[in-house]
């Protein structure tokens, strides 16, 4: 591999682990980039799938107990992912991947109208945001679950989807939203990596460079996120998801 590649792979690692923890959507960077270098698309999509595992674990040790959760409310989601991403890497062998593309890039648009509409306020009144005193309302649960259907079926865009639809469903902050964002995706990662892992189809060449550049993206992308605020972080999701919309629906990405 010419240093030239290594050093691409590096910055795309970063880039790609700070945009995979702040919004999601980093594999569309990375992903591409590996194919560009000649990197067969099983191998590259193996590598990638392992090295986000690590990106995302780094990601939510930096933020855990950071966000005004307490860390309280993240197991009850991450489960209902990882049930769901088991019928999802079944329905993967049966289904047809192109119409879970087709159907990717409408729900990106769909849940960027949802994002921006207005959001209820608590019946109760006076609760701290944040504070998970509402508990995980059911359908917040049942989409979560679905997501991780979809996370064990393809998983590109999932972290993107997950920012924008359960921060209202679930009745979270943006930032709060983030960590547990991140360790969903470190869940569904890290089983579909080991999966990629005990097929073989991972290329070591290209690991050692991605997985640290990743996993430094992804701590940096955690300190963004809690430096930047709920403004900041809302008008990244929205342009995030409205600009890998398009490029699904069009064929780009």
């Amino acid at each position: 591999m010419e240093w030239t590649e290594v050093v691409a792979i590096v910055v795309g690692g970063i880039v790609g682990g700070v945009v995979n923890t702040l919004v999601g959507g980093g594999t569309s960077i990375v992903l591409p980039l590996l194919l560009a270098l000649g990197v067969p698309p099983q191998l590259a999509n193996g590598t990638n799938r392992l090295c986000v595992a690590f990106q995302a674990g780094a990601a939510a040790v930096a933020l855990r107990g950071r966000t005004g959760g307490g860390g309280k409310g993240t197991g009850i989601p991450v489960l209902a992912a990882l049930l769901g991403a088991i019928p999802g890497a079944f329905l993967a062998t049966i289904l047809d991947e192109e119409l879970y593309r087709g159907l990717l890039g409408w729900l990106l648009l769909g849940g960027v109208v949802l994002f921006f509409a207005p959001r209820r306020s608590s019946p109760k009144g006076g609760e701290e945001p944040g504070s998970d005193s509402q508990g995980l309302p059911r359908l917040g649960l049942l989409v979560t679950f679905l997501f991780g259907v979809y996370g064990g079926f393809l998983g590109a865009g999932i972290g993107v989807l997950i920012m924008l639809y359960l921060p209202s469903l679930l009745r979270l902050p943006l930032v709060r939203m983030v960590e547990i964002k991140v360790w969903m995706v470190f869940a569904l990662s890290a089983a579909a990596g080991l999966v990629y892992l005990g097929a073989g189809d991972v290329d070591l060449p290209v690991l050692l460079p991605l997985l640290p550049s990743y996993v430094l993206g992804g701590v940096l992308g955690a300190r963004l996120a809690l430096r930047g605020g709920e403004k900041w972080l809302r008008r990244a999701i929205a342009l995030v998801a409205a600009g890998l919309a398009i490029g699904v629906i069009t064929g780009v990405v």
